[in-house]
C-alpha cells in the first residue's frame, strides 16, 4: 500500500512519514511497518535521516536525465535481443500492458497507467534473456517509475499515454525490429526534451 501511494503521488516525494499515524491508518503494529520501511528503503523509495525520520525519496532532475539518456543506449539493444530470443512472448507482454494502460486511462487511474507504462518497457528487458541487462533495468526502474507519475502530467489526457505506445506495440507484433528501435529512440528523445523543458521552467520559477 505504501509503494502504491508513493508511485501514485498520494505520498509525494520528500514527504516525511509519520510512523504512529501510518500504524493507526493501516491497522499494523510498529514492527511490520518498520519492516516495510526497511524494504522500501532497499528499493530506493524511502530514505532515512538520523534524528529526522523517514522520507519518501526524491528523484533529482539530473538522475532522471541520466536514466533517459542511458535508456537511449540500452533499450534498442534490449529490443533487438528480446525480438530474437522471445518475439512472440514479447508481443503478448506489450499488448497486455497496452490494454491495461487503456483500461486504467478510462478509469482515470493515473497510478495504474504509470504501472502499465513501466511494465510495457520492462518487457523488452525481461524477455531479452540477458541477466546483466535485466539487473541494470532493475536499477533504473525506481527513478523511472517515480518519473512516470510526473511525466504523465505533461499529457492532456491519460489516454494519450496509451496511444503513444500503440505504434511500438504494433511494430513488436510484426517483428519490425529496426523500425521499433527508431521509434523507441524517438519516444525517449521526446520524453527527454519534455523533462529538460520542465526542469528549465522549475529553475526559472526558482
Amino acid at each position: 500500500m505504501l509503494r502504491d501511494a508513493i508511485f501514485s503521488g498520494r505520498l509525494p516525494q520528500g514527504e516525511r512519514l509519520n510512523e504512529a499515524q501510518l500504524s493507526q491508518q493501516l491497522g499494523l503494529s510498529r514492527g511490520p511497518l518498520r519492516e516495510a520501511f526497511r524494504q522500501l528503503e532497499e528499493e530506493g523509495l524511502l530514505t532515512s535521516v538520523l534524528h529526522k525520520g523517514t522520507f519518501v525519496a526524491r528523484v533529482t532532475s539530473r538522475e532522471l536525465v541520466e536514466v533517459l539518456t542511458i535508456r537511449e543506449q540500452l533499450e534498442p539493444f534490449a529490443i533487438a535481443t528480446a525480438l530474437s530470443a522471445n518475439g512472440s512472448t514479447l508481443a503478448r507482454q506489450v499488448q497486455a500492458s497496452l490494454r491495461e494502460m487503456h483500461r486504467a486511462a478510462v478509469r482515470g487511474d493515473a497510478g495504474a497507467v504509470a504501472e502499465a507504462h513501466a511494465d510495457f518497457h520492462s518487457a523488452f528487458y525481461a524477455e531479452a534473456g540477458h541477466k546483466l541487462l535485466e539487473t541494470m533495468w532493475e536499477r533504473l526502474k525506481v527513478p523511472l517509475r517515480l518519473y512516470l507519475a510526473l511525466h504523465q502530467q505533461t499529457f492532456p489526457r491519460l489516454e494519450d499515454v496509451a496511444r503513444e505506445h500503440e505504434r511500438m506495440a504494433d511494430l513488436v507484433r510484426r517483428g519490425r525490429g529496426a523500425e521499433l528501435e527508431v521509434e523507441i529512440r524517438r519516444h525517449l528523445h521526446v520524453n527527454l526534451k519534455k523533462l529538460l523543458a520542465a526542469v528549465a521552467r522549475e529553475e526559472k520559477g526558482a
